[in-house]
């Protein structure tokens, strides 16, 4: 469920080296004065479009991974993207080949799920600075912030887990949740590989299914993900049935 999100909400492997040298890509490499701002750039660049990093945790699997997505704005494809944790630890390396034509854009980029919220312990609150270089040489540098504020999440009123629904259509609804900017909901048919997603006000708490979306007799799964105003999402599960 989480694959939907990222397109949703604004529209690859994360690595944890301990390497901190930059200097093939001809940046900055004075990494001694322990202030990242000094990190960016020597010579002008250009700013990303846009540039994100934000928590996802699911409760119901009880797992978090963290979110990364960066827009450049070039056509020649990015030969290099990497970004840099607060405490200047490298937590994206990723390179592209020539011959493969370059990383179009970087969007749906995120770590594997650990347990609870330990993600926290390794992806520290703060500002991350993203580095890019493009296959025609120019060059991105932008910063985002992670907080590690999280929504509390919601609850399922209807339907409840394990439920069997009426094929002609029913109505989801779920707790308020303090602090919600927006929802994305999230309705999957299991059974065809089939997926909806539906954005919704921070004031909404309900979403009538219509029929044109079920299948008598399949298996569905429904996600409310509160978003905060920091990015971060909070996801809460529920699996169910439609009726014959």
């Amino acid at each position: 469920m989480r694959s939907l999100l990222l397109a949703a909400i604004t529209s690859a492997i994360l690595s944890f080296g301990p390497s901190l040298s930059y200097a093939q890509d001809n940046w900055s490499s004075d990494f001694d004065s322990g202030n990242g701002d000094s990190y960016a750039p020597k010579y002008v660049a250009s700013a990303f479009d846009s540039v994100a990093i934000f928590i996802e945790w699911n409760v119901t699997s009880d797992d978090a991974e963290i979110g990364i997505e960066a827009e450049p704005e070039t056509e020649s494809g990015l030969k290099s993207f990497t970004v840099l944790a607060p405490n200047l630890r490298k937590v994206v390396n990723l390179r592209a080949s020539r011959r493969f034509g370059g990383i179009q854009n970087i969007a749906d980029l995120e770590g594997p799920a650990l347990p609870g919220l330990a993600i926290l312990d390794v992806f520290p609150e703060g500002k991350y600075y993203f580095f890019a270089t493009a296959m025609d040489g120019e060059r991105f540098f932008g910063t985002a912030e992670l907080s590690h504020d999280l929504t509390d999440p919601t609850t399922f009123l209807s339907p409840t887990d394990g439920a069997v629904v009426s094929p002609s259509g029913f109505t989801i609804e779920w707790t308020p949740v303090v602090g919600a900017e927006l929802y994305i909901l999230e309705i999957e048919n299991e059974t065809d590989d089939l997926g909806h997603l539906i954005q919704l006000p921070g004031d909404v708490t309900s979403f009538k299914v219509p029929a044109s979306l079920l299948a008598p007799g399949a298996e569905f799964q429904s996600a409310v993900n509160a978003i905060g105003d920091n990015g971060n999402i909070v996801q809460v599960e529920v699996a169910y049935s439609i009726g014959n």
